[in-house]
């Protein structure tokens, strides 16, 4: 099937941080759905088998994972069609921005028989507030293993060769933007998480989002000094029309760590994938010594990941016993038929 997969969100040091606005541009969107409704109402199935739907009708479909749990869905877009799908709940919520002329609100929260959730009411509370406390938890661990990744890479900094990052990026203009010419519309740029720290750890996305394009790697540590090549290579690009998309950092999201640029099929990743294109951007000898330094702090950088990923995973928990109120008071037959019938009337289908 034509599915590229992703996060447009992730949990971060920062909390949760969204690319969401960045998925589709008003100028660009033709038809967007924007689903609101709570735990267990069915957002995630619905997406699943449109974005399957429209993959089958041979239409390159993006699949947007949720990072709280990746076995769901966020969002399904077709770019090429302008068309999407779009989670619009909390921590993502959206609103519409051309209401009526590209975009529809779906609610699946009229479809819940509110007699059988009543009587839970103050179990929903008690559930609510104890997934709220385990994020609150996450975030904590997320925070102080992300100041210590920040004091790591600092170091691990001394390491780069001199003058790499000027000289990588000197090396892809050379080799693939010094024919070009610069052009007075640029190109566009996106951002989003190729990878995710999710309650199953970090996940990650690679195989799709690269498929089909000529790999380089760069060899790194921790990814350092790859988000300045990176910025200057997106520059070369969008200087000359072409667009870009940048996947950043789950632990420094405004820091870029992949680049994809579709029209030259070329992909730039830090990323350890086997591959004939590498550049190195570490001294390895003066590397292995600020790292033998660094061995206590990288211990206790992997303990907070762990008890960020055991919080997030608390979270999940409490997620699905919320769910397993909600989804017997669901007449999902009947919403399944109404959303198809809007998607009928919106050419979508």
């Amino acid at each position: 099937m034509n599915i590229l997969h992703y996060f447009a969100g992730g949990n971060t040091p920062l909390g949760f941080y969204s690319y969401y606005d960045e998925i589709l541009p008003p100028a660009q969107a033709q038809k967007t759905i924007y689903i609101k409704g709570g735990p267990g109402t069915g957002k995630s199935t619905l997406m699943k088998q449109l974005g399957a739907h429209w993959a089958k009708q041979g239409h390159l479909v993006e699949f947007l994972h949720c990072s709280g749990d990746p076995v769901s869905l966020d969002g399904v877009v077709v770019r090429e069609k302008g068309w999407s799908v779009l989670d619009a709940t909390a921590p993502h919520a959206q609103d519409p921005k051309l209401l009526g002329a590209v975009d529809l609100i779906f609610d699946p929260g009229r479809f819940v028989d509110a007699s059988v959730v009543k009587p839970h009411r103050e179990r929903l509370l008690e559930l609510t507030a104890a997934k709220k406390a385990c994020y609150a938890r996450a975030y904590r661990y997320l925070s102080m293993a992300g100041t210590l990744f920040s004091a790591m890479t600092e170091q691990q900094e001394k390491a780069l060769h001199p003058n790499v990052v000027a000289q990588t990026a000197q090396t892809f203009y050379e080799e693939f933007f010094a024919h070009l010419p610069l052009k007075e519309n640029r190109g566009r740029l996106r951002h989003a998480f190729a990878r995710a720290i999710t309650p199953m750890g970090v996940m990650g996305y690679f195989d799709t989002l690269f498929d089909g394009n000529e790999v380089y790697v760069l060899h790194t540590e921790n990814r350092v000094g790859a988000d300045g090549a990176f910025k200057q290579i997106a520059e070369m690009a969008l200087a000359r029309g072409i667009s870009v998309q940048a996947y950043c950092s789950p632990l420094f999201p405004e820091k870029i760590e992949h680049l994809v640029l579709k029209e030259l099929h070329l992909a730039i990743t830090t990323e350890a994938l086997p591959c004939k294109n590498a550049i190195d951007l570490m001294d390895s000898a003066r590397l292995e010594q600020v790292n033998r330094s660094l061995s206590g702090d990288s211990e206790l950088f992997n303990l907070l990941l762990e008890r960020t990923v055991v919080a997030l995973r608390c979270a999940k928990e409490e997620h699905a016993r919320i769910e397993e109120i909600l989804i017997p008071s669901m007449d999902f037959e009947g919403m399944q038929d109404e959303f198809s019938q809007i998607l009928s009337r919106l050419g979508l289908s």
